[in-house]
This record gives structure tokens, C-alpha cells and sequence, in this order.
């Protein structure tokens, strides 16, 4: 992959959303690839004169050295129906990387599903776009093992609203809700489901 990298930013109420936790992350990639600090911040970057209402927005800052692009949208929250769980062991994406194609490569293998679950030896990691958290009647949960370490993951761990365990194929029958985590999106859309060892796919009801 090219040394290209993004942020998405959740913008309401025309007030961006954990810029910190994403400079973080953005600080740990620009030294690990660069071996350097980054020469922006992130905060600066964004214009609010970009939003005109109160709605989610997203505002996607592309970089490499240098600040490449500032996009702004309107983000329209996605409500898949049919998920497949698909065993790659060696599935690699622990920055968020700006070529994606090795999950468009696995969502045109399985075109008949929503969305694919990145699975590890049967422990379930990530979607294509979203870190999970499970519900069990009770608590909320997030896989220990994930590929990404998602900024409102890492933020819902810190007010210990989840919790990491490990989440797999075997014990996806003792959870109720299923939930998709990223910066735009957390535990106030969350399904119920059912899990059909028949072809290892999770059908939101």
C-alpha cells in the first residue's frame, strides 16, 4: 500500500467530535511511517463554514506528509442486513490506510452479503468499516482482537462503557445486539440478530 492515510471526523451540531483521540492516531502513524511529528493539527484543519445545519457530517482529512485533500458530506448511516464471516488470518490493517482495496477485494467475493466480519481463528475482529460490540442482556463488548483500534472504540473503553473480550464463532449464540463502531457511528444503532452456522453469517433482524 501507497503511505497514504485518512481521518473521518464526525461533525454535529457543527461541533467536531474526539479530534483528539483522531490526532492521537494520526500522530502515531505520521512517526511510525515518517519518523517524524506531523506538521498540522488536526483541529486546524477543520472549517466549519463547510456545514450549513445541525446534522452529522463528515469531514475526511487525506494525508501523507502533507495534508492532501479536505472533503466534507453528509453522513448517511448504514443498516446492513447480511453479514458474512470470513476467516483470513492474515488480514493486515492496523492504520487507516487510504487504499482500501483489500476489503473491496473481499466484498466483491461475497456480493450476495452486506458486509463481511473479518474473523482470525474464529475470533471475530472488524467489519470493513467498523469496529463491533456485542450486547449479552447486560453489557456491551467489544472483540479484544481487532484489526483496527477505532477511535470511538478506544473512547467507549475509556468511559468503560464496552469491554474487550474474545468474541468468537462458538459464543456469538450468548449475545442479543449487534453494533458497528466508528467515528460516525456507536451504540444507539444497534440490531438484533441471529447467527447461522450454515453458512457463518449474521442476519440482522
Amino acid at each position: 500500500m501507497n503511505n497514504i492515510f485518512f481521518e473521518s471526523i464526525c461533525i454535529k451540531n457543527k461541533l467536531p467530535l474526539h479530534v483528539e483521540l483522531h490526532q492521537e492516531r494520526m500522530d502515531q502513524t505520521y512517526k511510525r511511517f515518517f519518523n517524524s511529528n506531523p506538521n498540522f493539527q488536526l483541529k486546524n484543519l477543520i472549517d466549519l463554514s463547510k456545514i450549513w445545519d445541525n446534522d452529522f457530517w463528515k469531514c475526511r482529512i487525506i494525508y501523507d506528509q502533507d495534508v492532501i485533500k479536505i472533503e466534507y458530506e453528509k453522513y448517511q448511516i448504514k443498516h446492513p442486513k447480511k453479514i458474512k464471516l470470513v476467516e483470513s488470518p492474515e488480514f493486515q490493517y492496523d492504520v487507516k490506510y487510504h487504499d482500501r482495496s483489500i476489503f473491496n477485494s473481499l466484498l466483491n467475493d461475497y456480493k450476495a452479503y452486506d458486509e463481511i466480519i473479518i474473523c482470525k481463528n474464529d475470533l471475530l475482529t472488524d467489519t470493513s468499516y467498523s469496529n463491533l460490540a456485542f450486547f449479552d442482556g447486560r453489557d456491551w463488548f467489544t472483540p479484544k482482537q481487532y484489526l483496527l483500534n477505532g477511535v470511538k472504540r478506544k473512547y467507549l473503553l475509556q468511559q468503560e462503557i464496552i469491554h474487550e473480550t474474545d468474541i468468537s464463532i462458538n459464543n456469538l449464540q450468548f449475545f442479543q445486539k449487534i453494533s458497528f463502531l466508528n467515528a460516525m457511528r456507536g451504540l444507539s444503532a444497534s440490531y438484533e440478530f441471529e447467527f447461522s452456522r450454515k453458512d457463518h453469517s449474521i442476519l440482522i433482524q
